[in-house]
């Protein structure tokens, strides 16, 4: 159908490609937070145990101090970016999208046919109004 080739798989299509770069920023974050979690936790116990000598000290105090600093303004950027909560919107579009087109195949009048255009109007416009809050208001803050 017209309507679903020109307007919602293009929608679709955005979305998808949402999904698959928002989760990859996600994980990355994650996986950046966790290893420097286990460099820290690496480097505190060498540190006890005193490897490497009186030389060696002051560089894990150094990286024991250091990781954990790393580890919490990467888990600030992974909270403020919110990569998890955007693929997880988008998700959510291409869930309704695919419905919006499974009901206009099914149409069989004008009225449901107008009914299910509204309502894709309707998500369309939600999705631009759930974008500008999500992405438009937000002000890195630092804490006082």
């Amino acid at each position: 159908m017209f309507i679903s080739l020109a307007w919602l798989e293009d929608q679709k299509k955005y979305h998808l490609k949402n999904i698959a770069k928002h989760m990859k920023q996600h994980k990355k974050y994650s996986v950046l937070g966790e290893t420097l979690f286990f460099l820290t936790l690496i480097a505190a116990v060498l540190h006890y145990i005193g490897a490497g000598g009186h030389d060696n000290g002051p560089i894990l105090t150094f990286l024991a101090i250091s990781f954990p600093a790393a580890g919490a303004a990467v888990s600030a950027l992974r909270a403020h970016l919110e990569h998890n909560r955007l693929s997880r919107w988008s998700e959510y579009i291409v869930y309704y999208i695919e419905e919006l087109e499974a009901r206009l195949e099914k149409a069989d009048s004008m009225e449901g046919l107008l009914r299910v255009v509204r309502e894709a109007e309707s998500l369309m416009l939600n999705e631009n109004s759930e974008w500008y809050v999500m992405i438009g208001f937000h002000s890195l803050e630092t804490p006082a």
